[in-house]
């Protein structure tokens, strides 16, 4: 049983770190997406982006 709740303990810490990860990237992905948004066509970055977000999105559930 200390095993298995040590276990769960570094799970939960390891799912923590990657959600942390996760908004993080989500926050530099929006980032690069606007600036993209600027320099070139909206629909086609929009696309780009919104396809990275739910990939982070997905990784984070």
């Amino acid at each position: 049983m200390k095993i298995d709740t040590s276990f769960d303990s570094a799970f939960l810490q390891l799912q923590n770190g990657v959600n942390k990860a996760a908004k993080a990237a989500s926050e530099v992905l929006k980032a690069v997406g606007s600036e993209k948004v600027k320099e070139a066509d909206a629909g086609s970055s929009g696309t780009a982006s919104s396809r990275e977000g739910s990939g982070g999105i997905n990784v984070s559930a």
